[in-house]
């Protein structure tokens, strides 16, 4: 599982694969049509916080 961190907002979030609502609701969504470990990888999320069971 990958994890996205960024240290200024405190925040570090869980990556899954998948954009459906039901991968989002927990984590930040891969698209799946996009890199994977190299090159340009896509990410997508809520623009809302992450689910409380996460913090």
């Amino acid at each position: 599982m990958w994890q996205l961190e960024i240290p200024a907002i405190n925040l570090i979030a869980p990556i899954a694969q998948g954009t459906s609502q039901e991968v989002m609701y927990e984590y930040i969504g891969h698209f799946e049509d996009t890199a994977f470990w190299k090159g340009n990888i896509g990410l997508a999320a809520h623009n809302r916080r992450l689910s409380n069971k996460l913090f």
